[in-house]
């Protein structure tokens, strides 16, 4: 008779974590928004105001608080407003927005928001209020408005004088009128060329067009530099640059708030 063996029970696989849910925000989010003196509230249909705390900030929305027994009677798909206060500014920043989540528990009640209006809301953003919903990798800056930084933009078929709205060591963000946005249709990448901010160096890049964002005067040119069009040698001074001005607006920022104070 033939022995018989018995196989050995195959091992259990090791449980595996299951992955993370991937991130599909078309925003970068500042966590535990830091508003810098700033306050918020949310504005109710009837313009009743509710102060909350910010925990998540971007361009695309935000995610806040109330605590339980101070929070306002709100509910999901309601149109409300954002509202960011400061001493500081003359004007507020506002916010149309809808609320899309809502969750509750015995200690507080935090809801997320989809801003719904990301033109108008880019066109109250100084340099002091763009940090706070800045979504991207390199932070941008406003130039000195004495002295404008003119670019020049060419693409094969055609070129445009331009002034920049805002300035990084990634990329650029440019004011346009609707027709001259029109040129542009059709229109992945441009070659740029401009002097650095505070030097007489001329640099000549390339850029994708990231964005065409309408907005109620005009058209919102995003550009952003390509890795491999040249910018390596210029992006350690573009971000000296933006340091620098940055430092500026703090200390400004500074200074009204000791005025107001």
């Amino acid at each position: 008779m033939l022995p018989f063996f018995r196989r050995k029970p195959k091992a259990k696989p090791e449980p595996v974590a299951p992955p993370k849910p991937e991130d599909r925000r078309g925003h970068y989010r500042v966590r535990k928004a830091n508003l810098q003196g700033m306050t918020a509230r949310l504005l109710d249909a009837r313009g009743v105001g509710y102060v909350c705390e910010v925990l998540d900030l971007s361009l695309g929305g935000a995610a806040i608080c109330f605590p339980a027994i101070k929070a306002p009677a709100i509910c999901r798909g309601q149109t409300v407003v954002l509202e960011f206060q400061s001493m500081a500014r003359e004007k507020d920043v506002r916010a149309q927005a809808r609320i899309v989540v809502v969750v509750a528990d015995s200690v507080r009640v935090r809801c997320g928001l989809l801003f719904t209006e990301t033109g108008a809301l880019l066109e109250q953003l100084d340099a002091y209020h763009a940090r706070l919903f800045n979504r991207r990798r390199f932070p941008r800056v406003l130039p000195d408005l004495r002295s404008k930084l003119g670019l020049t933009l060419s693409w094969e078929g055609g070129s445009l004088e331009v002034r920049a709205h805002d300035v990084s060591a990634g990329g650029l963000g440019v004011g346009l009128s609707r027709e001259a946005a029109n040129t542009l249709a059709g229109v992945e990448y441009v070659q740029v060329r401009f002097a650095i901010p505070g030097t007489t160096e001329e640099c000549d890049v390339g850029a994708r067009v990231a964005c065409l964002r309408g907005l109620s005067r005009g058209v919102m040119l995003g550009l952003e530099f390509l890795d491999d069009g040249g910018i390596e040698p210029y992006r350690a001074r573009l971000e000296a640059f933006v340091e620098n001005r940055i430092s500026q607006i703090s200390q400004w920022n500074a200074s009204a708030e000791r005025r107001t104070g």
